[in-house]
């Protein structure tokens, strides 16, 4: 029912984004984005300790003309013996992005990535890593597409969020919906 949802809600969003206009003038810049997630749970608790944040937690975008390349990484190396093989993780991503503005501080955008992940993705339906292959996903390896809003603090510092569908195509061909987890704090230069 989850993907169900997450399907309409991501089809409408697309088309919201098709009637925006591009308004940022044309210019070059990178960003650098840092997933919070964790940090802000530890502030404010959401009453569990246990909150996934998500696949990725480091994102570097660099753009021309409101449209740019991405590069994603997240980790989680255990060095505890007994929680390495459930919580370990290694993703990454690489694509394209487009933006446009919704306003004087709004921005929507939407990306292509080529998704690798191996252990997990950090989301609350992905199983734990099992190397012995007993019933769990243990890798992903597809095609995404995400979309995303963030909010313009300054020319400079941003606060975003992304919810990515992803088509898998390890073992059989499976629909994998990432919900927006994710909190990052974005930083251009």
């Amino acid at each position: 029912m989850r993907s169900i949802i997450s399907t309409i809600i991501l089809t409408a969003m697309s088309i919201m984004l098709v009637g925006q206009n591009d308004e940022r003038p044309s210019q070059d810049y990178a960003e650098y984005g840092l997933n919070t997630t964790s940090l802000i749970s530890k502030m404010i608790p959401f009453g569990s300790n246990d909150i996934p944040y998500g696949p990725f937690g480091f994102s570097y975008k660099r753009f021309n003309n409101n449209r740019g390349f991405l590069l994603t990484l997240g980790a989680n190396i255990d060095s505890n013996q007994d929680d390495f093989i459930d919580d370990s993780f290694l993703n990454l991503a690489i694509g394209f992005e487009k933006r446009r503005d919704a306003g004087e501080h709004w921005t929507w955008y939407q990306n292509y990535q080529m998704i690798l992940s191996g252990g997990s993705l950090n989301i609350d339906q992905d199983q734990p890593l099992d190397p012995f292959g007993r019933d769990s996903d243990d890798a992903y390896f597809g095609i995404g597409f995400g979309l995303g809003a963030e909010y313009r603090i300054n020319p400079h510092v941003a606060i975003g969020t992304e919810a990515v569908l992803l088509f898998d195509f390890i073992d059989d061909f499976s629909l994998v919906t990432i919900p927006p987890l994710g909190i990052f704090i974005k930083f251009r230069t």
